[in-house]
């Protein structure tokens, strides 16, 4: 990134280990006080890209939800189909 200083050198921390993540601190110096907030979020997105470029997937924590028992108007509304629209949207995806 333009706004990083080459001197002292970027580097990356080891922070612990995350519940679905191995959590790393970047550290790098820039000498753009007035917009140093601007420069971390595109140095970060940068380092998504690249990750993302090199075939390294990110994981985000997956969540399921089990029903045991549902109202019986829920169950219904759970059990209905989505209108005729957004079975197309499905289609093309």
């Amino acid at each position: 990134h333009e706004d990083v200083l080459k001197s002292p050198g970027a580097y990356a921390v080891f922070k612990n280990f995350g519940d679905s993540s191995i959590n790393f601190d970047l550290r790098f110096w820039t000498d753009r006080f007035d917009r140093w907030w601007l420069v971390a979020s595109e140095v970060t997105v940068m380092v998504y890209d690249a990750l993302k470029d090199a075939g390294v997937e990110i994981p985000f924590p997956q969540r399921v939800v089990h029903l045991r028992s549902a109202d019986e108007s829920a169950a219904r509304a759970l059990a209905a189909e989505p209108p005729a629209e957004s079975k197309k949207e499905k289609a093309g995806d």
